[in-house]
């Protein structure tokens, strides 16, 4: 069964999985923490940045949508997730096989990056979709070996509890001016402040 997804489809939204946990980051400048990796404000808001000037070039708004930044920082979050659930079901990404999951693209570099940039990603990180993309690919590959006779529904119930634990045993922190991690989805979430509740204290 071929699972894989053209690599467009990272640029509208990221994976989510359900089951994340979050708490407030306890370092200043911090949009978040994944164990001793921070992900700072600073970073985010240079890269939108230069999402705004990508978007000029090709004659789009630069007035981004208010959730860029909590969508950022998810990304990013995610990216680290990935990263460590790789690890943990031992599988190489090689340069070979982003160089796959790249060639699979049939759009030109123009095409990419006017894509890239209607969706908020930069053309510097398509290296870093490529990457997701691939590891996502390589860690289907890995449970429908282990699985070779399940149907479409298992093998994504079987992916979901993978990255579910992987994240549960992360040391994951956000700031709260970009929400909270939602524990059914896995996205960060806007916060809902309840302003007729008197602060304690």
């Amino acid at each position: 069964m071929n699972r894989s997804r053209r690599v467009a489809l990272l640029f509208a939204a990221a994976v989510t999985f359900g089951g994340l946990s979050a708490c407030e980051p306890s370092q200043l400048g911090a949009a978040a923490i994944v164990e001793d990796q921070r992900i700072t404000v600073t970073e985010i808001q240079s890269y939108l940045d230069q999402v705004r000037e990508q978007r000029e070039e090709f004659g789009l708004p630069t007035e981004l949508d208010p959730d860029a930044a909590r969508v950022e920082v998810e990304r990013r979050v995610l990216n680290l997730v990935f990263e460590r659930a790789a690890q943990q079901m031992n599988l190489r990404i090689t340069e070979a096989d982003i160089e796959e999951t790249r060639s699979a693209e049939s759009r030109s570099a123009d095409e990419l990056a006017e894509l890239a940039a209607q969706n908020n990603v930069t053309v510097e990180s398509l290296d870093e979709v490529y990457r997701r993309f691939t590891i996502e690919r390589k860690i289907s590959e890995a449970i429908e070996q282990q699985f070779p006779n399940a149907g479409e529904t298992q093998l994504n119930e079987e992916f979901a509890k993978r990255l579910i634990a992987v994240a549960e045993s992360l040391r994951i922190k956000v700031n709260p001016r970009y929400g909270t991690f939602d524990p059914k989805v896995g996205q960060i979430t806007v916060t809902s402040w309840d302003f007729l509740k008197a602060p304690k204290g």
